[in-house]
This record gives structure tokens, C-alpha cells and sequence, in this order.
């Protein structure tokens, strides 16, 4: 069904248009809070919180942008207010409980690798200024388009486009510096 019908008809307080809405948009949603949030029983969380407001603030959703836009900017407000409350870093121990649970050495390596490389690039990409480092993660675990950016956060395509490319700047001198990247 057209996204514009589910809209009318859940303004209208009909559930099951709602539910159709969240299938199609849930594992977008997730993929977005958890590029946020690294502990994923908050992410889970989160994303209902997500859903409840966009239920309850439809009312308020006027079609000037897309539905997902729309959906992102409570995400990302939501996540931001998580932030606040928690006032402090969590650590992704994911790649931690990977390595442990590796029974063969050469997967274990192979892993370990691959992982410390990840660890390296997460590493860089916190070093950098929050709204720059929002630019990488939108662009590069979002898939968002720099269109989508500017109308999520409510700022110019320019300034996204100048963001992501200080960003970029900035995530490969660090990288340099760290002896990562020739």
C-alpha cells in the first residue's frame, strides 16, 4: 500500500496501517540507533521509544519530507536524549565476546585482525568532533544521502557536503597519524 495511504489512515488512528508502516521501516530504524548506540539492549529500547512517538506525533508529521526522514530525525533525537541521561561512552564488547568464542587458533587470528582493524577505524571515527563524526556514520553505516542528512538535521546540503568531506580529512589524518593508512 502507497506510504501517503498508511499515513492518512494511521492520522485517522488505525493500528494495523501503523503496523505497516513499522514492518517496513523497523530495521532501518534499528540499523540507524544501534550506528548511535553501542548496547544493543538500550538500542531495542530505544527503537520502541522511536515508534511510540511517531504514533502518538503523527498528527504533527506534515509530508513535506519523506516518512524515513521524518522517522530518522525522533531517532536521532531519541538517541541524543539517551546520551543525555546517560552522560557517559559504552563500549561495543561484541568483538570481544567474538575473539572468546573462537575455538580454532587460525579463526581466532584471522578475527582478531579483522577485528582490530574495525577497532582502529571506531577508534579514529570517535576522535573526531561530534558532528563531523555524525556525517561519516550517517553517509557510511546509514546509506543516507546527503539530501537526507540536510533535511534530518535540518541544515544546508552544503554544510552536509562540507561536514563529510572535513570529516573525511580528518578520519584519514588520524588514520595516518596512527600508521593505519599509507
Amino acid at each position: 500500500m502507497d506510504e501517503h495511504i498508511l499515513i492518512q489512515k494511521v492520522k485517522k488512528g488505525d493500528k494495523e496501517a501503523f503496523k505497516s508502516l513499522f514492518l517496513a521501516n523497523k530495521d532501518r530504524v534499528y540499523r540507524f540507533v544501534r550506528s548511535m548506540i553501542n548496547k544493543s539492549e538500550d538500542v531495542d529500547e530505544i527503537v520502541i521509544d522511536v515508534f511510540f512517538k511517531a504514533f502518538h506525533d503523527i498528527k504533527n508529521f506534515k509530508e513535506k519530507s519523506k516518512f524515513s526522514t521524518w522517522l530518522y530525525r525522533i531517532a536521532h533525537n531519541t538517541s541524543i536524549d539517551y546520551f543525555r541521561k546517560k552522560k557517559r561512552e559504552l563500549i561495543n564488547t561484541d568483538k570481544y565476546q567474538e575473539y572468546a568464542n573462537q575455538s580454532d587458533i587460525q579463526k581466532s587470528l584471522a578475527k582478531f585482525e579483522i577485528t582490530e582493524r574495525e577497532s582502529i577505524i571506531r577508534g579514529a571515527i570517535e576522535k573526531i568532533d561530534p558532528e563531523n563524526r555524525d556525517m561519516i556514520k550517517y553517509v557510511f553505516f546509514e546509506g543516507l544521502k546527503q539530501e537526507e542528512i540536510a533535511e534530518l538535521l535540518d541544515i544546508q546540503k552544503g554544510t552536509v557536503y562540507s561536514r563529510l568531506h572535513n570529516a573525511k580529512k580528518k578520519l584519514k589524518l588520524i588514520l595516518l597519524n596512527e600508521g593505519f593508512v599509507n
